[in-house]
C-alpha cells in the first residue's frame, strides 16, 4: 500500500517508465497498469486525469500571460484569419 503514497514526481516517473517497457504489448491496459503501479484502477485514473487538468490549467495560464489571451481566443483568431484569407481573391 505504500506505493499510493508516491509523491506526483514519482508516480509520473514510474508511469512514463512501465509505459516505454510495455508501449507496444496490445493486451496491456489499465488494469494491468494499475496492478505495475500498485494501486487501483480508480485510483490510476484519478490520478491521472488530476495530472492532466493540472498541465492544462498551467498551460492555459503560460498562454495567456505569454500572448495575453487564452489558447481558445488563439482559435478564434485563428479561424477568423482562415475565413478572411479564403475570402481574398
Amino acid at each position: 500500500m505504500a506505493r499510493s503514497l508516491l509523491s506526483e514526481e514519482e508516480f509520473s516517473k514510474r508511469l512514463n517508465a512501465i509505459a516505454k517497457v510495455r508501449f507496444a504489448d496490445q493486451r496491456f491496459g489499465d488494469s494491468e497498469l494499475s496492478s505495475e503501479m500498485g494501486i487501483s484502477r480508480f485510483s490510476l485514473h484519478r490520478k491521472v486525469k488530476e495530472a492532466f487538468v493540472l498541465s492544462a490549467t498551467y498551460f492555459t495560464k503560460c498562454f495567456h500571460a505569454f500572448y495575453g489571451f487564452p489558447p481558445g481566443k488563439a482559435r478564434e483568431l485563428k479561424s477568423i484569419e482562415i475565413a478572411i484569407s479564403n475570402k481574398i481573391p
